[in-house]
């Protein structure tokens, strides 16, 4: 796949574009981000906490204006309040939820 995809970080996208970018938001071990925040209202306001959130901000600016055609957001196992703010951000007509579609489940 690697011969035949471009896969790219955030650091070494800037300035270029895809026709299909896939962005990958995960809350796991990553302390200079905070996903949730892109969603939802945040309701503890301090320093360090707003500099995350710009921060985090200006990441998934640069990582969504790399696609030309075709944009999708994977976050894994969202919560409700995420995915009403994905709904908001993006139009509920382009949020959709994988767990609904029964890909290689019997049944």
């Amino acid at each position: 796949i690697l011969q035949q995809q471009p896969f790219s970080t955030q650091h070494k996208s800037k300035g270029l574009e895809f026709n299909n970018v896939l962005v990958l938001l995960d809350n796991g071990k990553w302390s200079k981000y905070n996903f949730a925040s892109l969603f939802t209202e945040t309701k503890t306001k301090t320093k360090t906490n707003e500099n995350v959130i710009l921060r985090t901000r200006k990441l998934f600016y640069v990582c969504c204006t790399r696609a030309k055609k075709n944009l999708a957001v994977f976050y894994p196992a969202p919560s409700a309040d995420i995915v009403d703010g994905a709904k908001r951000l993006f139009g509920e007509q382009n949020v959709i939820d994988l767990d609904s579609y029964n890909v290689g489940k019997d049944g």
